[in-house]
């Protein structure tokens, strides 16, 4: 397949529901851009008008705009996605509650999570997109309970964990519907910030991503966690804001929607 005809695909992916396969496709396209510099930002400009919401594919597009050799930075970002630590240090984070495992909605953590610790109960809270989180159950092949904020109010959760939309430099993007349902929780243990690889960006990037998904995502405060948990850890809000996965990209910072 040519690289235009990868990039078609890529751009007519069915959004929020399947990010990996998402990822994968959009790798191989803008591989094939290895040689054309300005095809190449055409590539990630298209990717992310038709993505703007996966903060993943921003990380992506940026190392590989930026790189002597796109096609390299494009298979690294790939192996770098699948090594990434972020589940065995949430699962070091969770350490042996009393109590349920609570995640609003459902990431890759919270999969790993349930998969390798038996001794855990793992709750999904609905957060509004049942649709998503229904077909990442099934995907997942894991028989976890789901519920809404009344029945989590009632289990009592000993941790609760929030996939973060996107962060940097200090800043915490949450879906609206996420945000709404974890303020609805109180009193509760304070959450962790689930950040994998990826999905914390430089404060110029991180603009075009809000500037993107404006009305898509809202700012929470960092103080309403007790850490962000990412590829080397717990991190608190002085190094949580130091964090940054990618450089900015000039090119796309001019990213129209």
């Amino acid at each position: 397949m040519q690289p235009f005809e990868r990039l078609r695909a890529a751009v007519r992916w069915s959004s929020g529901l399947d990010e990996w396969s998402l990822l994968a496709e959009s790798i191989q396209c803008l591989a094939g851009f290895d040689e054309d510099p300005a095809g190449l930002v055409m590539a990630c400009r298209r990717l992310l008008v038709h993505h703007p919401g996966s903060v993943r594919l921003w990380w992506v597009c940026a190392r590989v705009a930026m790189a002597i050799d796109p096609a390299d930075a494009a298979w690294d970002a790939w192996d770098r996605l699948e090594l990434d630590a972020t589940p065995s240090r949430v699962d070091a984070a969770v350490g042996t509650p009393d109590g349920p495992v609570l995640t609003l909605g459902w990431d890759d953590s919270a999969e790993a999570l349930a998969r390798t610790r038996p001794d855990l109960e793992v709750v999904a809270l609905r957060t509004g997109d049942d649709a998503a989180l229904s077909l990442a159950l099934r995907r997942s092949e894991i028989g976890a309970r789901v519920v809404d904020v009344v029945g989590a109010t009632a289990l009592g959760p000993s941790v609760v964990l929030v996939p973060v939309a996107a962060a940097g430099a200090g800043t915490v993007l949450l879906a609206p519907e996420v945000a709404r349902t974890l303020e609805s929780l109180d009193p509760a243990p304070a959450p962790l910030l689930v950040a994998p690889l990826g999905t914390v960006l430089g404060a110029g990037l991180l603009g075009a991503y809000r500037r993107a998904n404006d009305g898509r995502v809202v700012a929470v405060p960092f103080d309403r966690f007790r850490g962000a948990v990412g590829p080397t850890g717990l991190a608190d809000h002085r190094s949580f804001s130091n964090r940054r996965d990618t450089p900015d990209a000039p090119e796309l910072l001019r990213l129209t929607i």
